[in-house]
């Protein structure tokens, strides 16, 4: 036996149903609810308030809020305080909640001083007397805060929301910007301070997990392949001089020599040697410098129009000071650094060793990219690095890189960046602390993730996820 559909539908209305939809006598009830014969609106007191202050906004707001004092004013005045704004088709009726005290509510469930929650609390509050009462709102929190509390919820259709154009408000804030014309807006953030609106350095570990050096050994070799003396003979062939070769001194030779190849085979495995070697000591030349850190200054231009001659400034407070951003890498690419496969040996005719100058190394420098100014002193001495360029475009973002360090712990200090322009560019001005701390005496896949930075270039890829994969391992 089926049961029959319910001839009537209660629903609890939220601020924002009253807000952006059509008037509640205009909404096509029955695309949302079929063959019901009378809609019983209902508004919660708190939803009614929210809407009385809406009185001193502007634009859509206020005209909404006039809207609903004479709705509210209809039902003050009618006999038993529910205003009919509809006849048929079907009937809607429209009134207010009863008043509740706090004590009334459920403080337990519902946080009674937020806005949100205070009219769900009501909306649960008014469904114990009114049977199937469903609550109708648009806005994320409310849904699923009276879903949590057990109450039916229907959203309101994209086809009732009102048509309008643009708010008063906006075309009058238009007009202004019209008025004072485009400007950039410089935007500073330091990427790497991780939520905590300082920069920590961490003290360097006694040691490291086994593991992650066998990683970075790996990731070396897998990043300088050896090429085989298969693949050798196969790309140049094998140089075998006749008793009257004069070709070698003249013009070059095709082919290489034994001895070319069992040279770089033997440089090759002490390359593989070299990179085992030092990754037992990775840990302790990461932190070779004395306690340093990388991090990214993220500089911007959030207006809308360009801004022209930016200049970046970073300072720092002793005991800190900048290194050169690649000193780190650079010493471990000096130490591990892999052989070139041989070429045939050349003549006189060969010509490579003359380096034409290409046409791209003759262009101008590019005016919308930050290029440094001041280098840091390869001794870390330097406090101060610039930064400048000549058009910031509009929407544009680059990371300036820096190596801040310094040779005590438990040091603290101060980062200090400014971004200043010509013209309409206000100044912006960021300043974080920076802190060492002490850290876990046994290095692990974390900590080499967060100083990849110090890793050449092209061993970082390889060795990114081998420690990826040991983080992995270590959650499962």
């Amino acid at each position: 036996m089926n049961t029959p559909a319910p001839k009537n539908a209660a629903y609890c209305v939220d601020t924002n149903l009253l807000i952006e939809f059509v008037a509640l006598e205009n909404i096509p009830w029955r695309t949302l609810v079929s063959n019901v014969e009378w809609v019983r609106v209902i508004v919660p007191t708190k939803v009614g308030e929210e809407m009385d202050e809406h009185k001193n906004k502007s634009g859509r707001l206020r005209r909404r809020a006039i809207e609903f004092s004479q709705l509210s004013r209809r039902m003050e005045e009618s006999e038993n305080g529910v205003v009919v704004l509809r006849e048929d088709n079907p009937k809607v009726t429209v009134e207010f909640g009863q008043l509740f005290r706090k004590t009334d509510l459920d403080a337990d469930q519902f946080e009674l001083e937020d806005s949100d929650n205070r009219i769900v609390a009501e909306v649960v509050a008014i469904a114990r007397n009114v049977a199937g009462l469903a609550f109708l709102a648009d806005d994320s929190k409310p849904i699923r805060l009276a879903r949590q509390a057990g109450l039916p919820v229907a959203r309101p259709l994209a086809e009732w929301r009102r048509r309008e154009g643009p708010d008063e408000r906006d075309i009058e804030i238009s007009d202004l910007k019209r008025e004072i014309g485009a400007r950039p807006i410089l935007a500073l953030t330091v990427t790497d301070a991780h939520g905590q609106n300082k920069i920590v350095i961490e003290d360097k570990p006694d040691a490291a997990e086994d593991p992650c050096l066998k990683a970075f050994a790996e990731a070396v070799v897998e990043s300088e392949p050896q090429t085989s003396r298969e693949a050798l003979v196969r790309r140049h062939g094998l140089y075998s001089p006749g008793p009257f070769d004069l070709g070698m001194s003249l013009q070059g030779v095709t082919g290489l020599e034994e001895s070319q190849i069992k040279q770089y085979l033997s440089d090759y495995r002490r390359f593989v040697s070299k990179s085992h070697e030092v990754a037992e000591t990775l840990h302790t030349l990461l932190s070779g410098f004395g306690f340093a850190r990388h991090i990214d200054i993220n500089v911007g231009n959030d207006g809308d129009r360009a801004a022209e001659k930016v200049l970046v400034e970073a300072e720092v407070s002793a005991p800190f000071q900048f290194r050169p951003i690649n000193s780190i890498s650079k010493l471990l690419k000096s130490i591990l650094k892999a052989p070139t496969p041989p070429k045939p040996r050349g003549g006189i005719g060969d010509i490579s060793h003359l380096g034409l100058i290409r046409r791209d190394q003759l262009a101008p420098p590019r005016i919308d990219i930050f290029h440094e100014l001041d280098v840091p002193e390869s001794g870390g001495q330097s406090t101060l690095v610039t930064w400048r360029c000549e058009e910031l475009r509009q929407g544009t973002h680059f990371d300036l890189p820096l190596l801040i360090g310094t040779g005590e712990p438990d040091a603290r200090g101060l980062l200090t960046i400014r971004a200043s322009g010509a013209l309409l560019a206000k100044k912006t001005l960021l300043r974080i602390p920076i802190e060492v701390l002490p850290m876990s005496k046994t290095a692990g896949p974390t900590y080499f993730l967060q100083r990849l930075d110090h890793i050449p270039k092209g061993y970082r890829k390889a060795f990114r996820t081998k420690l990826e994969a040991l983080t992995s391992a270590k959650i499962d």
